[in-house]
């Protein structure tokens, strides 16, 4: 009888596929992480300048609003720096997350919810602004994370971060204040301060989370591919001779 030729392997191998999908991120994670951390420590600086006011508030200084007008110049000077290394942790946030996001593609095999453009406008429209950006990491995360996982730095990043905009915009530097008004306007400062400082922070943990989670991916993916195939087996018995 003819002889029948073994099954042919699979070609490509599947994980092959997966492992073209799933690209090195670390790079795009630590130039996050750099700008983030400009900002955390900027944000130190601001909270310590903005404690020092509160004890500058002092009714018996003549000098009281003199002392107070320097600070809030100092701030203000501040507040520029923090405004570029803003625009610079944007920016490498989301050139992260562009690439986060197409290894999550390949990595759960599904659509992620929100197409790529939202990376960008998500944060810009109104009212979808306070939750889109959110929802991408976190099924960046989801996709990504093994299973049981859970996204604790987003969602205590998200509320942090919100608190912080938010309280930046409503907080304002009026001429008029008195000197208790002024107290409390630093002590108020303060705060928003070390929240900005914990949102950043947690940003920074998930971004080497998320990256920590792909390239886990990546690494049994590839050692997946160098295993040798194994060898197929003839058939045997009377008829296959």
């Amino acid at each position: 009888m003819t002889e029948h030729p073994y099954p042919p392997a699979p070609y490509p191998p599947a994980p092959y596929v997966q492992e073209l999908a799933v690209k090195r991120g670390v790079g795009r994670a630590l130039a996050a992480t750099i700008t983030l951390g400009a900002c955390v420590l900027l944000l130190i600086v601001h909270a310590g300048l903005a404690a020092w006011g509160t004890h500058l508030v002092d009714p018996a200084d003549p000098l009281v609003h003199e002392r107070v007008e320097s600070l809030f110049y100092l701030l203000d000077v501040l507040g520029l720096a923090e405004a570029a290394a803003t625009v610079a942790t944007a920016v490498a946030l989301i050139v992260w997350l562009w690439r986060a996001r197409a290894n999550a593609v390949g990595i759960g095999g599904t659509p992620q919810q929100w197409g790529r453009p939202w990376m960008i406008i998500g944060w810009m429209v109104p009212i979808l602004n306070f939750w889109v950006p959110r929802m991408i990491v976190a099924d960046v995360w989801r996709a990504s994370a093994p299973a049981g996982r859970r996204a604790w730095p987003v969602n205590l990043w998200w509320p942090l971060w919100l608190i912080y905009v938010v309280g930046g915009r409503v907080l304002s530097d009026d001429d008029d204040m008195s000197l208790q008004e002024l107290y409390d306007h630093c002590v108020s400062l303060t705060a928003l301060a070390l929240i900005g400082v914990a949102a950043a922070a947690l940003a920074i943990v998930f971004v080497w989370r998320i990256t920590g989670f792909q390239e886990a991916h990546a690494r049994r993916l590839a050692q997946a591919i160098a295993q040798p195939a194994a060898t197929p087996v003839p058939p045997s018995g009377p008829g296959w001779r």
